[in-house]
């Protein structure tokens, strides 16, 4: 019973990790990218800037969000990894 557990789930981490189920990066960039621009862009038109510097800086938002769930998305899947590694490890 213990392998049928131990199989089950290192098949899950596998499909979490290297499936279509999980992100590819491209996506995490293009949603962090999204939020970064909408977030700047409203806190732009909130503070009464002009339209050129509320672009400006929601492009720039844009940037650093894209960048940032990027980041994001390698140390989620790094910590998915390491402890599928040592669950593996402790159930040897």
């Amino acid at each position: 019973m213990n392998k049928i557990i131990k199989l089950a789930h290192n098949m899950l981490c596998k499909q979490f990790v290297h499936s279509k189920h999980f992100l590819p990066m491209k996506y995490f960039m293009l949603i962090g990218g999204f939020i970064g621009f909408i977030v700047a862009m409203v806190a732009g038109i909130w503070s009464g800037n002009e339209l050129w510097m509320v672009v400006l800086n929601s492009s720039i938002g844009c940037l650093t969000g894209a960048f940032l769930f990027r980041i994001f998305r390698k140390v989620v899947a790094g910590s998915v990894r390491q402890v599928a590694m040592q669950k593996s490890r402790s159930t040897h």
